[in-house]
């Protein structure tokens, strides 16, 4: 009886490993090429003169929009309901690069009954006196954020006011 239970046990044994039977994870597939999440930017967009207006209307005394078109805004990547709005300001014979972020802006209009708008940088608090954003818990990141596509906008347009 045991040399029979012993073959039995032989012969499926034998017929188990010839089955072709194989572990899943040893099986190859077709790698599954990588995603990468796109980001896609929002774009810098001109402002219209009553924008202009309005932004200037907030400057401290002295403090003048060099070129009123030349006032750009565009909505933040990393914060929600948030804009960034940028221009070259000047008082006297300086320059200034001055950007701040808003809640206020909705159909091309910056609305101040409707948000708020604070300060991003030296310039714009000294051009402005509007609160200073910086200050907020989250930082402000420039990674793929509208602060540092409406400051490289300005920079250039800097470069091009010096020539």
């Amino acid at each position: 009886m045991k040399k029979h239970l012993f073959t039995l046990f032989l012969v499926g044994l034998v017929t188990f490993a010839a089955c072709g039977c194989t572990n899943n994870s040893t099986t190859q597939t077709k790698p599954v090429p990588e995603q990468k999440a796109e980001i896609k930017e929002n774009p810098v967009i001109s402002a219209n003169m009553d924008f202009a207006n309005k932004l200037e209307s907030i400057f401290n005394k002295g403090y003048t929009i060099v070129d009123k078109t030349k006032v750009y805004y565009t909505k933040s990547a990393d914060f929600q309901n948030v804009y960034f709005v940028g221009t070259m300001t000047q008082k006297g014979s300086q320059y200034y690069n001055a950007v701040w972020a808003t809640n206020c802006i909705s159909d091309n209009t910056l609305d101040f009954s409707k948000g708020l708008i604070f300060s991003i940088n030296d310039y714009a608090y000294q051009v402005s006196g509007m609160g200073d954003g910086r200050t907020n818990a989250e930082p402000i990141t420039e990674h793929e954020d509208g602060y540092s596509r409406i400051n490289q906008k300005l920079l250039n347009d800097f470069d091009n006011l010096i020539k």
